[in-house]
């Protein structure tokens, strides 16, 4: 038997109740964007929300409860944003969409922060055992700009390392799904594929919790989904922009035995049916008898989202599992 579980990506709109608070706190120009540096009165506001989604998780029964990651104002690259050693320059777009961040130029050596640990650990005064949320070391080489390490090798080395401390300072955990859309968006070279490898084996290796690396916006390269199966971790798929091209992987090459799937697309209104989640849903465990658990998820995070179909969005994975189940 399948068990299937719900959860979802991270980065949540913020709650609409905050946005007034945190506007007289905060401002509205960029003098007001998280820098890790916040006073009492703002981090009790994001306080309050984190309390807020959780509950928001809960009424869905959501399976896999995350952190929700509602002061990232700048996406991926918010662990390095709020880092000592990272200066935020001019506006980057992030990939090919209309959104945008601050650029992360790395101007020295990227020592632990803790600043997603003390996230983590706030939620799990709220609930046991949450779920991290956290970007990949190959994505987050690929979002920043180096100043200090000198070249594009040592400065995927170092982001392995970072996201290893980084991760080794977590709170006890349910999962770790580690965000890698730049291994579809702009897959690794030979080189950077092996260092990438190794970066996660490392990783693996130190933690009791199971790893998943999740790619959106697109499918693996053959070859590293081939590299991350024999390294046993999850994989999760983005099935709203890819469908064919990820059963034929699923197929030809084999099926982690988590896998966790994207069928509630994070960045449309359109809310999902239970038929349209059901139909990916099985297709995946059609493909092979080693899969022995699935995450039904977001393919994104939902902050693209108002509030209300961000809800909605939520109902629909929670009801999926409680109406299926295991298969």
């Amino acid at each position: 038997m399948v068990q299937i579980m719900s959860s979802s990506l991270g980065m949540y709109p913020l709650p609409d109740w905050t946005k007034d608070e945190l506007s007289k706190l905060k401002g509205h120009q960029r003098d007001g964007l998280i820098s890790g540096n916040e006073n009492a009165l703002i981090n009790s506001v994001y306080d309050s929300a984190r309390e807020f989604i959780i509950g928001e998780q809960q009424n869905a029964e959501i399976d896999i409860i995350i952190e929700g990651q509602l002061r990232w104002d700048d996406m991926l690259a918010h662990p390095l944003i709020v880092h000592e050693s990272v200066d935020a320059r001019g506006l980057v777009r992030y990939y090919d969409n209309n959104n945008f961040y601050r650029e992360p130029v790395v101007t020295g050596e990227l020592t632990v922060s803790g600043d997603v640990a003390q996230e983590l650990e706030k939620t799990s005064e709220l609930i046991r055992f949450p779920s991290a949320i956290f970007p990949g070391p190959y994505t987050l080489s690929q979002l920043a700009t180096d100043e200090y390490y000198g070249s594009e090798t040592s400065f995927l080395e170092a982001m392995g390392e970072f996201v290893q401390g980084e991760v080794n300072a977590f709170p006890d955990i349910n999962h770790l799904i580690l965000l890698e859309p730049s291994l579809s968006f702009n897959p690794p070279s030979t080189e950077h594929k092996e260092i990438f490898l190794k970066s996660i084996e490392e990783i693996k290796n130190t933690l009791k919790e199971e790893i998943v690396i999740q790619t959106y916006w697109g499918t693996f390269d053959r070859e590293v989904y081939s590299d991350l199966l024999e390294l046993d971790v999850g994989i999760g798929f983005d099935f709203v922009t890819e469908v064919e091209s990820n059963l034929a992987l699923l197929n030809e090459l084999g099926s982690p035995k988590t896998a966790s799937i994207g069928v509630v697309n994070g960045q449309n209104t359109n809310v999902e049916s239970f038929g349209e989640v059901k139909e990916i849903v099985d297709r995946v465990i059609e493909t092979g008898a080693d899969i022995q658990n699935v995450i039904v998820n977001s393919n994104t995070g939902l902050f693209y989202l108002p509030e209300n179909k961000f809800t909605e969005k939520l109902g629909v994975l929670g009801s999926f599992v409680k109406n299926e189940g295991g298969l």
